[in-house]
């Protein structure tokens, strides 16, 4: 899912704009932020909202910040790729909290330890 466009933005963080390893992550800190913040809400919807709703629009809203980071050079501020990962991080809250609930309400009692920590 998402998770794997963070490689290539440590990359990109890395590679191109030069920074070394911990600048590198103590940027893309903001995106798993979001979602911590996104993910308390998010709960309390998922008893109004249907889960499959929820994760279809995570999954429209990711794809904005995605699209927009596909226009970065080496010159971009961090100010310009913030509110992406911002808006990125949001929609990982959104989607994480109704799949994960989804997923170990489908298996038996005794297995939704490792459902959930094999989502």
């Amino acid at each position: 899912m998402v998770i794997d466009f963070f490689f290539v933005l440590i990359l990109y963080f890395g590679m191109v704009q030069q920074l070394s390893t911990l600048d590198a992550g103590s940027r893309l800190l903001l995106a798993p932020a979001a979602a911590i913040v996104a993910g308390v809400p998010a709960g309390r919807l998922m008893h109004r909202v249907p889960a499959r709703w929820m994760i279809t629009f995570g999954l429209l809203l990711t794809a904005g910040p995605l699209l927009a980071m596909t226009n970065l050079d080496a010159d971009t501020s961090y100010g310009s790729v913030a509110w992406r990962f911002i808006v990125l991080g949001v929609s990982m809250g959104v989607v994480t909290t109704p799949m994960t609930a989804t997923v170990v309400a489908a298996v038996p009692h005794h297995l939704a330890g490792m459902v959930s920590a094999a989502r």
